[in-house]
């Protein structure tokens, strides 16, 4: 004879753990959203889910920081391009985080700005003292070499204000050779060495006042000396005259718009800043 199957009800939390076989409670004998306040925190470990199981069922935001425990995410797992700028925290990555050397590089680099304000980073090459432990990596590369400020503190920046910049070493390019100094000297205008000489045959110079005519009549801003001869008087003059020297003295006439105290090229201003 056919037997008789009898059911029993079971009171709650009855059926413990080790009367389950294992697989035998499947996701279709789950209703949704039944089990979810009877799972205590943090019982539920990896190992107890399926590859991609729980993907589309995890709701935005429902995973806070506390719930990762620490390295537990890898760059493995995470996406290319997926953590942007608006994902990393303001100030959040320090030099501790860049490669060696990274943005230190520069440090010193001078550069011309075609305004009169700074860009970040960089102090203006006017020949200031500034800190040593603020600008400490700057006072690691120039050091004291465009002044020691106070001794002890301070140091002194480059001052390139109304400054030509001209590259350090010998220049060899022509028969001459042209030294532009070691880095960090300065040097004077100047104006290169020449010579004009003048060879006249023997002439007559001729003369006059508001008295006298004639030859070799003076000139206060004339002088000369030499040997020769002079006869007769007044406007009777006769003078022969050789082996002799003439100076004269000339100013400076500003006779155009380029006169000026210095010599230099057509330019233009910028500002020279130095990075730190």
């Amino acid at each position: 004879m056919p037997r008789k199957l009898s059911l029993k009800a079971y009171a709650d939390n009855s059926i413990t753990t080790a009367a389950i076989a294992n697989d035998a409670v499947t996701a279709a004998k789950i209703p949704t959203g039944a089990v979810v306040a009877d799972i205590a925190d943090a019982s539920i470990t990896s190992a107890k889910l399926a590859s991609g199981a729980a993907v589309a069922n995890i709701g935005a935001g429902t995973i806070a920081t506390s719930h990762i425990a620490d390295d537990a995410v890898t760059t493995a797992k995470i996406g290319a391009a997926a953590v942007t700028g608006t994902e990393i925290h303001t100030a959040a990555v320090t030099a501790a985080h860049l490669p060696a050397g990274y943005g230190t590089d520069l440090i010193g680099v001078i550069i011309s700005y075609p305004k009169d304000t700074l860009p970040t980073g960089f102090l203006a090459c006017d020949g200031s003292a500034v800190s040593r432990s603020t600008y400490s990596g700057l006072f690691a590369v120039v050091g004291t070499t465009y002044g020691t400020g106070d001794g002890s503190s301070t140091f002194n920046v480059p001052d390139l204000r109304a400054t030509f910049l001209r590259g350090a070493g010998d220049q060899t390019y022509s028969s001459k050779a042209y030294s532009g100094g070691t880095a960090g000297t300065k040097k004077i205008q100047a104006l290169q060495n020449h010579q004009s000489r003048q060879r006249t045959t023997w002439h007559t110079h001729y003369g006059w006042d508001d008295q006298y005519s004639g030859f070799f009549n003076p000139h206060p801003n004339w002088s000369g000396s030499g040997r020769g001869v002079q006869l007769g008087s007044s406007n009777d003059m006769i003078g022969a005259w050789g082996d002799s020297s003439t100076n004269r003295t000339y100013a400076r006439y500003n006779n155009s718009d380029t006169a000026n105290d210095e010599t230099r090229p057509f330019g233009m201003a910028v500002k020279f800043c130095i990075k730190y």
